[in-house]
């Protein structure tokens, strides 16, 4: 990872917790795209959520969510920087997305797992705002599906 990149590549980390998480209806765990059907899917709407900043650039106290569709990686642009496999772009032209303080959040969408039913699965990681809080835009997202062999790898069983 190069914090001076104009397009955060490799903007992925796994973290090991000591003790194991206590499940509630607030906390649960998210699927994964381990399946070629779900690295390969593409859904109509995406749903992003963060504590990050609001419009008048202060902290929320409740978590905030918006539904985003999946964007060109021509409309996720910086000069200099070119998006590749390993990048997702996302956001809307009448909606707002991420704002400060939401890099990291997850990109999300329910589709049909294989051999059940629907389930939220985690596509990207927001790794790079393209516009300001409350203003329609689009953000460059990390791509979960490029790094499963690495997210595996590195995982315990």
């Amino acid at each position: 990872w190069n914090h001076n990149a104009s397009v955060n590549t490799n903007d992925t980390a796994l973290i090991r917790l000591k003790s194991d998480v206590a499940f509630e209806d607030h906390i649960q765990p998210i699927c994964l795209p381990t399946t070629t059907t779900l690295k390969n899917i593409k859904l109509e709407k995406y749903i992003i959520s963060g504590w990050g900043w609001n419009e008048q650039y202060d902290t929320n106290t409740v978590l905030q969510k918006a539904t985003i569709p999946l964007q060109d990686h021509s409309k996720c642009w910086i000069s200099g920087a070119e998006l590749d496999e390993s990048h997702l772009c996302a956001g809307g032209t009448t909606s707002g997305g991420t704002c400060m303080g939401d890099i990291g959040v997850p990109l999300g969408g329910v589709a049909r797992i294989e051999g059940g039913g629907p389930r939220f699965v985690q596509f990207g990681i927001a790794s790079r705002d393209m516009q300001s809080c409350g203003v329609p835009g689009t953000t460059i997202y990390t791509k979960v599906a490029y790094f499963m062999d690495w997210i595996r790898a590195n995982m315990e069983p």
